[in-house]
């Protein structure tokens, strides 16, 4: 039975004790950036993969575990097979805004003589598939799960060349370790790429500021930069094979104020702040301080929301919107949270009653007032909670379960508005075994 129940009454320090449970670090914002060789060419890394140095075809050496299998293959716009294709296949599972871990599952390798490449053995999830030569490449994506074992990428290669630059600041030195992605091409307008999270569709500058991608098609494109220490920035329209493409990153703003408690106006420690925006490359966060103070740095320009991240609190009201300018120092914008609305649920086979264990519900923001949660589990028993979600309306969805249909999966996705302060219970998913 649907239902929902006030929150007991919030004691005087009930964001505060929420909080409790909260280290209290210097504030910092998170970026990382590789350091590549001195003078090398400038690669993708990490990796644990090698090119083939065989006419044939050979898998790299890194372990992998699962039963899935990607067959890739090669072609030119003419529908010809090529052969001898460098191939990578790269299984993405990390933010567009982060850079892949050392544990990074990644395959380099050249097409065969009839232009494919078969991966077995690979584990599920989300995967980048890139091919070229010198003078052409493409990419697109893949998924193998649990009631998908085998996918086929046919990667039709476009012409292209090889693009490269420099990266500078504002004084005009060279800025060493930066990456820059690929953000935009003329081919697919007013469309991140899906294959952007690829350490392909990223370079890394040396110590010179120089960086250069082995191929990016004939045509408009814009890249997207970032370094420690300096505001992201994204480029006006470069062409593809341009090699004197230069790349300015300056101070950027800054952000700094307080968090929060909405019922004692104290401050709160250990709460990560975000500006949100609708550019998901950007990671602009900060943790308060054991005084609720917080300072971003380093902000590229644009508009933003003002936000927290947090499994527990949420802004109270609407969240502050800033347009920052590069040197721009914007004090005194504070926050202020309290605990968030609460989901609770049950997923059971039909048939049987018994709870469904382990299985992945999140919870979509359907009204842009908060961030949506991802990849809650349920219990031995099937039951699951999703907290700190902020006022709006959400959809309930549930994930992908072996031997139960997609479309109860689909059909069973719970519409509910949510007002913070509040539980929420018996938002159940009843599960029908298919054949």
């Amino acid at each position: 039975m649907l239902g929902e129940r006030e929150a007991d009454a919030p004691s005087i320090d009930s964001a505060q004790s929420v909080a409790k449970r909260k280290a209290a670090p210097e504030p910092v914002i998170e970026s990382t950036a590789p350091a590549p060789e001195p003078d090398a060419p400038v690669k993708p890394r990490p990796t644990a993969a090698r090119k083939a140095s065989t006419p044939e075809p050979k898998e790299e050496d890194k372990p992998r575990t699962g039963d899935g299998e990607i067959v890739v293959s090669v072609v030119t716009e003419q529908g010809q097979t090529v052969a001898g294709a460098t191939i990578l296949l790269e299984l993405v599972d990390w933010d567009p805004h982060e850079e892949p871990g050392e544990d990074l599952l990644r395959f380099e390798t050249v097409s065969g003589a009839d232009g494919t490449y078969t991966f077995a053995e690979l584990p599920d999830g989300d995967y980048a598939a890139r091919a070229w030569t010198a003078t052409a490449g493409q990419s697109d994506t893949a998924y193998l799960g649990d009631n998908q074992k085998k996918a086929s990428v046919t990667l039709e290669l476009w012409d292209g060349a090889p693009t490269s630059g420099l990266v500078v600041n504002n004084s005009g030195e060279p800025i060493a370790n930066a990456v820059v992605h690929v953000y935009e091409t003329d081919r697919f307008p007013g469309q991140i790429l899906a294959t952007t999270r690829s350490t392909s569709a990223r370079a890394y500058t040396n110590e010179r500021g120089e960086f250069r991608f082995p191929i990016l098609w004939t045509g408009d494109w814009r890249l997207y930069a970032k370094a420690d220490g300096y505001a992201s920035a994204i480029t006006e329209t470069i062409k593809g094979g341009d090699t004197n493409v230069r790349i300015v990153l300056g101070k950027g703003a800054s952000v700094s104020g307080k968090v929060i408690d909405e019922l004692t106006k104290g401050g709160l420690p250990n709460i990560e702040v975000k500006l949100a925006s609708d550019f998901p490359r950007d990671n602009f966060s900060a943790k308060s301080d054991i005084d609720g103070a917080f300072v971003i740095t380093t902000v590229r320009e644009g508009k933003y929301k003002l936000t927290v991240v947090d499994e527990d609190l949420v802004p109270t009201g609407d969240a502050p919107e800033l347009q920052l300018r590069d040197g721009q120092d914007e004090k005194g914008v504070d926050v202020f949270v309290t605990p968030g609305a609460i989901v609770t649920g049950r997923v059971y086979d039909k048939t049987t009653g018994e709870g469904y264990a382990k299985a992945k519900l999140g919870a979509s923001n359907r009204s842009g007032t908060g961030e949506s949660r991802h990849e809650i589990a349920t219990d031995s028993d099937g039951r699951y909670e999703i907290r700190g979600l902020a006022k709006g309306a959400y959809e309930i969805q549930l994930g992908e379960i072996p031997h139960y249909t997609s479309r109860d999966r689909y059909n069973q996705a719970k519409q509910i508005g949510v007002e913070p302060g509040k539980t929420y219970d018996g938002i159940d998913f009843v599960l029908n075994r298919g054949l």
